[in-house]
């Protein structure tokens, strides 16, 4: 059976149908109003704010030539209620059924075949428009009078209805003994397990030929009409707010693991972070350690040039080599100069010789020859011959030399010690000339 497949995976899931609430089948201005049929609005409503599963309306869509209508027949076969017409069977033409002649009512594009206002339609998932084909009669919401599912209708109930996994169907609306009870028949034979709500429908005769007929054709079919204070509801009721726990809990559930997720999501991101500040850590002590190693040897390599002589004599190879090229530049100039050794003109112990070049001592040393015999070179003859590297002789004229400083401040500066009678007399000779500078300004 097609709904013990359903049955099976979901033990109680329902739909409301909420049959044809529509206005010209209300008072006061309908064209096939059903007495007391907007009162049934607030019952509707009620039933809406329960939370089925899927909450479905039907209306009647029809042409406006529609073949139910008085307007489509000659008279006299077309007095509403009375008169009948025939209907043949779209896809079988053998097939053949009366339909009775209605006033002409819920035309496509009308104000009639609207919803009554009255009904909260917003709480409504899907419409299912019907007898939209003018040759049939379709007072079910499944299927028309000959039980085809074609485009005579927007949507296939049936179809809808299983794809949401119903089981159970609970019926409203009008009219209680034509839409409804065809309706709840057609919803039995596809095998859903359905109720007519009593207190949620009117019907359009409630004689014995009317709504007492319908309910027991209901009946007969397996439909269940019950009433909205009854057990069948209270089970519904029962059953929804167990669901409505269930959904609850559900949701509490999915709160609890997404702030538990969250939570160890927010702990990964912190560890993350925390390991990447140990990693920027251990960069910066490295490039740290780097640095001051680099400083650590140059610090070494600074004592190792300075460290003493091995003869003990507490001064460093600098210290030796700048005391040897000061006394070799006294030495130049004539003068005398006693080294912190004790010797004369010697550098110190240990200490290695300045480098210098031969010839360009050979050539100062000439020079102050030349000047103590009171000789002087001519510059046009200051130029010597140098041999290249093939035996070619090139005449370079080097640069005059700058005659080195004389006199008591360079003495001083070196080192000799001149006692006070010779700076006195220093001072009155230079006392004239700057007198004879000062009168020529």
């Amino acid at each position: 059976m097609e709904m013990d497949r359903h049955s099976s995976a979901v033990a109680f899931k329902p739909a409301l149908l909420v049959v044809d609430m529509q206005e010209d089948f209300c008072p006061p201005n309908g064209s096939l109003a059903v007495p007391g049929g907007r009162d049934l609005a607030p019952v509707v409503n009620s039933l809406l704010s329960l939370p089925y599963s899927l909450k479905v309306a039907t209306k009647d869509f029809h042409p406006s030539d529609h073949v139910s209508f008085d307007t489509s027949h000659t008279p006299p076969n077309n007095k509403p209620f009375e008169s009948s017409a025939t209907m043949t069977n779209p896809y079988n033409l053998l097939e053949t059924k009366q339909t009775i002649i209605w006033p002409v009512h819920c035309v496509q594009g009308t104000d009639g075949a609207e919803i009554i206002p009255e009904i909260d339609f917003s709480k409504i998932d899907h419409v299912v428009e019907k007898g939209r084909d003018k040759r049939v009669e379709m007072y079910s919401g499944f299927a028309d009078a000959f039980g085809n599912k074609s485009n005579a209708a927007s949507l296939d109930l049936a179809a809808l209805l299983k794809d949401a996994g119903i089981t159970h169907v609970y019926a409203v609306g009008l009219a209680g003994d034509c839409c409804v009870k065809w309706t709840a028949v057609d919803a039995k034979k596809e095998g859903f397990e359905v109720y007519v709500i009593e207190e949620g429908t009117k019907s359009i005769d409630f004689g014995e030929n009317g709504w007492t007929a319908a309910k027991n054709e209901l009946q007969e079919n397996g439909v269940h009409v019950i009433s909205i204070e009854g057990p069948e509801v209270e089970k519904q009721q029962r059953a929804f707010a167990e669901s409505h726990r269930n959904a609850q809990d559900q949701q509490k559930l999915l709160r609890s693991k997404y702030h538990k997720d969250a939570f160890f999501e927010r702990k990964a991101h912190r560890s993350e972070i925390a390991g990447g500040g140990q990693r920027k850590s251990v960069a910066v002590a490295r490039l740290l350690n780097q640095s001051l190693l680099r400083i650590s040897n140059a610090r070494h390599r600074i004592e190792v040039k300075n460290e003493t002589n091995k003869d003990g004599s507490g001064k460093g190879q600098m210290a030796a080599w700048k005391g040897a090229k000061i006394a070799k530049e006294y030495e130049r100039e004539g003068g005398e100069y006693e080294n912190e050794a004790g010797s004369k003109n010697e550098p110190t112990k240990g200490a290695p010789e300045p480098k210098s070049d031969s010839k360009k001592d050979d050539e100062v040393n000439k020079e102050d020859e030349e000047k103590k015999d009171g000789k002087e070179k001519p510059k046009a003859n200051s130029g010597k011959k140098a041999t290249s590297k093939k035996g070619e002789t090139k005449t370079k004229t080097p640069k005059a030399k700058k005659e080195p400083a004389t006199g008591t401040r360079k003495s001083a500066r070196i080192g000799t010690k001149r006692s006070a009678p010779e700076e006195e007399k220093e001072v009155e000779e230079k006392a004239p000339a700057k007198k004879a500078r000062t009168t020529k300004k």
